[in-house]
């Protein structure tokens, strides 16, 4: 796998809204390289896009739940040289994703109305944190190695 010269970040911030989903999917498209074209790299950002979405829906549904709209939202994107990476900024009450990530899996329920996203998230990433920051903020933090034997 060759390497960039240096990473490419990319950050959007929107408003806590879901109507807002389809525009910072079309954000997202436009980070996809031209060296990242054919089938491996297509089902790649299919699941990209997907933990995106279920990241940013959970941020104004659970963690901005009862804020205003306005309340902001911070996407970053960062193109490392064998990784992406995406952070998605909140400024919800935090939660403990390895505990809710446990009770979710006790559960198992794939006809539950909600709860499965999460899931969904972490067996589309390599790697899923929650941290809270001093600034009282969270970052869900997801990173996804770039297929194998694929060029970037």
């Amino acid at each position: 796998m060759s390497s960039p010269a240096i990473e490419q970040s990319n950050q959007l911030q929107v408003v806590s809204d879901l109507g807002v989903l389809d525009r910072i999917l079309v954000w997202f498209d436009h980070l996809c390289l031209p060296t990242m074209q054919g089938p491996v790299w297509s089902h790649f950002w299919v699941q990209c896009k997907t933990v995106l979405a279920e990241g940013f829906t959970n941020a104004v549904r659970h963690a901005h739940r009862g804020y205003p709209r306005e309340t902001p939202v911070m996407i970053v994107v960062i193109l490392h040289a064998q990784s992406l990476e995406m952070c998605i900024w909140d400024s919800g009450p935090p939660f403990d994703l390895q505990q809710k990530l446990a009770d979710l899996q006790a559960r198992h329920d794939l006809y539950a109305d909600s709860g499965r996203g999460l899931m969904i998230m972490e067996s589309l990433t390599d790697q899923m944190e929650y941290c809270r920051y001093p600034d009282r903020r969270n970052c869900l933090r997801v990173i996804k190695a770039y297929p194998k034997g694929a060029v970037y």
